[in-house]
C-alpha cells in the first residue's frame, strides 16, 4: 500500500475524504491492529485518550494508516519495553502521539528519515525490513489532511512521534 501511495504522492488527484470521526474510535482501531504485534514481541502496550467524544474532521482511513505506520514501526524499532499510542485533545487541535522505548534515531540522522526509500540501517546491515516508505507516506498524507508529523529522538532512549491537526480544518488540495 506504501509503494502506490508513493506514486501517487505528487499526482494532484489523489483523493481527501473528510468527515466527522471521535478521535476514541480512531485510536481504539489503530490500537487494535498494532497490539496483537506489541505483546507478539513481549512489549506493553498502553492507549491513553483525554476525551474519547471529541470530533476530528479528516479522513479516518488516511490517518488510520498514518497512525498504523508509526504504530508498527515502534513496535519493530523496540526490542524490550513499552510502545503508547496518546491522543490529546483541545479546542483547537487534537495531538496524536506514538512513544516508544526503543533503539531511538541519532540527530544526523532526524532531517533524512522522511525521504523515500532512505532507512538509518543500510541495505547490506539491516535487521529489520521494511521498504522505507511508510515515514514518508506519512508525512506526505498529513500534509494532505493539513496536519502536521514532528519526530523528537535520542539515540537509545526512544523516539516520539506527534501527529496534529487541527479541529475542523480542511485539507488541503
Amino acid at each position: 500500500e506504501d509503494v502506490l501511495n508513493v506514486s501517487h504522492m505528487d499526482v494532484a488527484e489523489q483523493r481527501i475524504s473528510l468527515s466527522p470521526v471521535r478521535v476514541g474510535t480512531l485510536v481504539h482501531d489503530a490500537a487494535a491492529m498494532a497490539e496483537p504485534l506489541a505483546r507478539v514481541r513481549g512489549l506493553k502496550f498502553h492507549v491513553f485518550v483525554t476525551d474519547e467524544e471529541a470530533i476530528v474532521q479528516t479522513d479516518p482511513a488516511r490517518l488510520r494508516q498514518v497512525l498504523l505506520n508509526l504504530l508498527v514501526n515502534a513496535v519493530k524499532f523496540t526490542d524490550r519495553g513499552e510502545v503508547e499510542l496518546i491522543a490529546r485533545c483541545s479546542e483547537t487541535e487534537v495531538s496524536f502521539i506514538v512513544r516508544d522505548t526503543g533503539i531511538g534515531i541519532a540527530r544526523e540522522h532526524l532531517d533524512r528519515i522522511f525521504d523515500p526509500f532512505w532507512q538509518v540501517q543500510q541495505t547490506t546491515t539491516r535487521v529489520v525490513g521494511g521498504s522505507g516508505l511508510g515515514l514518508a507516506v506519512s508525512l506526505r498524507l498529513m500534509t494532505l489532511l493539513g496536519g502536521k508529523l514532528v519526530v523528537e529522538s535520542e539515540l537509545g532512549q526512544g523516539t516520539v512521534f506527534t501527529v496534529t491537526l487541527p479541529v475542523g480544518q480542511s485539507a488541503s488540495p
